[in-house]
């Protein structure tokens, strides 16, 4: 039914494991019970609805004994009959017959006279086939021969788990070979074998010939015009064909030929086959893909064959992994096995005595590991790179052996394949020059192509030319498209040649696009390759020339596209410009100027990236800016030796992106810090201490006489031409005439004071000519000098002065 599936479960799967669909795999003696229910949505009920279900009950027994089976005990010489090995269980059941007779169980055959016949395996020129489950018996001449048949395993353990007996299981069957005989005096080559309900087309018959049907039964009839033989229901009738001159008497004379027409039962259905010697000496099996001939032909109880038959034939095998394909209704086959391995193909003429079994043993020679969707069901994607190699010995291994058809690219020499279009592919094998097997692959269109971001949480505007590459996957059910055991070494050939090529494109974009207008293809450049390190299709990302792009904040878009419209998945990347420094390459810092600063340009959620470190946090310190998360203070120690001989710098990393940038600092070296001034500061300290000690040492005392008494002003008098000075008491109502409010401590002569003396100001009797006392209560007496000729009226002008 359309729209429907087919769901299958066991109960049991200590017993058997289900493989695929209606295939399953016995794993150990006992029960199963397998069963299949048809689901589909019903449109109406908006649901899943099961339309119906069926159970099987799955015994899984040993083999407790064997049984020759030959469809007739007498046959006449020069005949071939099929001897088939049948199994039971301990309760005389019949046991199917599945792929574990090829590959789990050893039948050796013997025959008590091999001058009277030989065996002939179904496929001939094949070793392998003699040790089989089912052959062929070729009849020389008369006489009674004995076919035994011997059963084992591969090894003592299968003999416990598939054998009742620890020992061989044995059995023989006696074949009678006949005298070779005359009916009604015709002989073989003059009987035409008719089945019941068939018909037979006589070809080659002369214009001027006529033919004749003479018979008593009404099973056979002749069309004269079409000149076609019809057989009845019945499987029993006789009849003489005459073939005769037209235009003369019915005499004997007349009659070119007779032939004995005879309706017969169909005993037996005979397969054989024959592989090439060339083929067979390089193959111990069907080649994989190899259009085996096949002749099925039909035989009476005495192994005559049959003219024409009117049976319908089903084949079918349990591994849908071998096709027979018959043209134009004839008895000709072609086998075509689409996979290494083992399996069984029946044809089933639906009668339970008219079957026959083909088994199939195929060998791809290629050394090729699938990947697919099941090992039973081999599909393939576009893009799909598959290394293969051949386990044949030949001595062409350095020449080019392989070849492929128009839907995949080759590397004949290394042995790679690229599939390129849908449909069914083929991968050929040349010996030489002549293609001995093949491969078969079926291609479809992925419907899904999966992008990954992988190791690349961002995309860096790094490093020029640095490369950053995102893998992908075409298929939904695949977890690779590469398959086989491939070699760097040969895809790196392959790629040199074209043998592999992108079918596909990288777009990439900047998110924000439309509200700036920088364009990713500015920054980057995106091409679409077969990355060798990640072993995968990729789009690979190249950085292009710097761009002041630090504080640009946005992300980018990346995307697959596919000529067959088939449409990646979108990766959204944030992009992380390279940061930028205010500061030139190299800060210059001193006593004088001890502080600097640098500032950093990069996008507002890097701070906590960002790491400043200093090669001698001794001699420099950083500190971050309180106001600016991105302006960070330099600052050198106060006191710090400058004489180091290593560079000083610092390192500015973004911890995210790995960009480190190192900023060089100048430091300005201290007088004291060079040798010859460390030497002259040495010179000047002792120089200072030695006049200190001097002083110390030569010091006289202090007068009594001298001394000057608080509050009596002392008048010095004047010896050379030099003005006279005052030495004035400090009183916190001194006149403003004394006041000083324009001259310098370093223009002030400096007194020397004692414990018994009063602080004083000195100053020049010039300067007390040049003050304006304008403003004093005394504003008479401006603009006047004190004479400095008298010390008396000197004397005197003090005393009015503090009246």
């Amino acid at each position: 039914m359309a729209g429907t599936t087919i769901e299958w479960s066991t109960n049991n799967t200590d017993v058997l494991d289900l493989e695929i669909n209606n295939i399953f795999k016995t794993k150990a003696i006992g029960l199963a019970i397998v069963r299949a229910k048809s689901i589909g949505f019903d449109p109406l009920l908006g649901q899943s609805v099961v339309y119906g279900e069926d159970t099987s009950m799955i015994h899984v027994v040993q083999i407790h004994s064997i049984r020759l089976h030959i469809p007739t005990t007498e046959v006449l010489p020069n005949k071939f009959v099929p001897v088939t090995v049948l199994p039971y269980d301990h309760e005389k059941n019949l046991i199917v017959i599945t792929d574990v007779f090829l590959h789990s169980l050893v039948f050796t055959w013997s025959l008590s006279n091999t001058h009277l016949a030989q065996f002939r395996p179904v496929i001939g020129n094949i070793s392998s086939y003699t040790r089989t489950f089912v052959t062929n018996i070729e009849t020389l001449r008369t006489g009674r021969i004995t076919i035994d048949v011997r059963l084992l395993t591969n090894s003592k353990h299968l003999n416990k788990l598939l054998l009742q007996s620890s020992n061989e299981l044995s059995n023989s069957i006696e074949l009678n070979i006949l005298e070779p005989f005359y009916l009604n005096d015709f002989g073989e080559t003059r009987t035409i074998l008719l089945g019941p309900n068939s018909r037979l087309n006589l070809f080659h018959i002369p214009n001027d010939i006529t033919l004749e049907l003479l018979s008593s039964s009404k099973n056979i009839h002749l069309d004269v015009d079409t000149k076609i033989l019809h057989s009845g229901q019945s499987s029993d009738g006789e009849a003489i064909l005459y073939m005769k001159y037209r235009g003369t008497k019915q005499e004997k004379k007349s009659i070119v030929g007779t032939y004995l027409v005879q309706i017969k039962p169909i005993h037996y259905i005979l397969l054989q086959s024959y592989l090439s010697q060339e083929t067979s000496s390089l193959f111990s099996a069907i080649p994989v893909d190899y259009k085996l001939p096949l002749s099925v032909s039909y035989h009476d109880e005495l192994g005559r064959r049959f003219d024409a038959t009117s049976i319908s034939i089903r084949t079918f095998s349990y591994r849908g992994d071998v096709i027979a394909a018959n043209f134009n209704n004839s008895q000709m086959y072609e086998i075509i096995p689409l996979k290494n391995g083992s399996n069984i193909l029946v044809f089933d003429g639906g009668l339970k005595y008219l079957r026959a079994y083909l088994p199939v043993q195929a060998n791809n020679g290629f050394l090729l590991p699938k990947s697919s969707i099941s090992i039973l069901k081999q599909l393939y994607y576009i893009g799909d790179i598959v290394c293969f190699e051949t386990n044949l010995n030949n001595d062409e291994k350095n020449k080019d052996r392989w070849s492929g058809d128009d839907g995949m690219y080759v590397d004949s020499t290394y042995g790679i394949g690229q599939m390129i279009m849908d449909g069914e592919r083929h991968l050929h094998l040349k010996i030489d020059g002549q293609t001995i097997t093949s491969e078969r692959f079926n291609v479809q269109t992925p419907n899904e192509i999966k992008l990954y971001k992988g190791a690349n949480d961002f995309l860096y505007d790094g490093e020029e030319g640095k490369p950053s590459s995102y893998s992908l996957i075409f298929g939904t059910d695949s977890t690779t498209n590469l398959h086989g055991s491939c070699q760097r070494q040969g895809l790196e050939h392959a790629q040199s040649i074209r043998s592999l090529r992108p079918l596909f494109e990288c777009h990439l974009d900047f998110v924000k696009s439309k509200t700036n207008n920088l364009k990713a293809a500015s920054f980057f450049k995106t091409e679409a390759i077969f990355d060798l390190d990640l072993m995968s299709w990729a789009c690979r990302i190249t950085r292009k020339a710097s761009h002041d792009s630090s504080t640009f904040d946005d992300s980018l878009r990346l995307l697959v596209q596919t000529p067959y419209q088939t449409t990646s998945n979108e990766l959204i990347i944030p992009y992380q410009p390279v940061f930028k420094l205010s500061s030139a390459s190299s800060i210059y810092l001193s006593e004088e100027h001890p502080y600097n600063s640098i500032h950093i340009s990069t996008l507002s959620t890097n701070e906590k990236y960002m790491q400043l470190k200093s090669s001698d946090p001794s001699v420099v310190r950083i500190t971050k800016n309180s106001t600016d998360p991105f302006l960070y203070n330099i600052e050198l120690r106060h006191g710090a030796k400058t004489n180091n001989q290593e560079p000083i710098y610092i390192d500015v990393k973004n911890t995210l992106t790995g960009q480190t940038q190192r900023v060089n600092i100048r430091v300005q070296k201290r007088f004291i810090d060079n040798p010859i001034g460390r030497i002259l500061a040495s010179l000047l300290l002792c120089a200072s201490l030695a006049l200190i000690i001097y002083g110390l040492a030569n010091r006289k005392p202090f007068s009594s006489s001298s001394a000057i008494t608080t509050g009596t002003p002392m008048i010095s008098k004047q010896i050379s031409s030099t003005p006279r000075v005052l030495h004035s008491p400090p009183t916190p109502k001194r006149h403003l005439l004394f006041d000083d409010h324009h001259s310098s401590p370093f223009d002030s002569p400096t007194s020397i004071l004692t414990h018994d003396q009063p602080v004083v100001r000195l100053y020049s009797a010039q300067d007390l000519r040049s003050r304006s006392i304008s403003s004093t209560p005394r504003s008479a007496m401006s603009n006047t000098t004190l004479p400095t000729t008298d010390d008396r009226d000197l004397q005197a002008r003090w005393q009015r002065l503090h009246e």
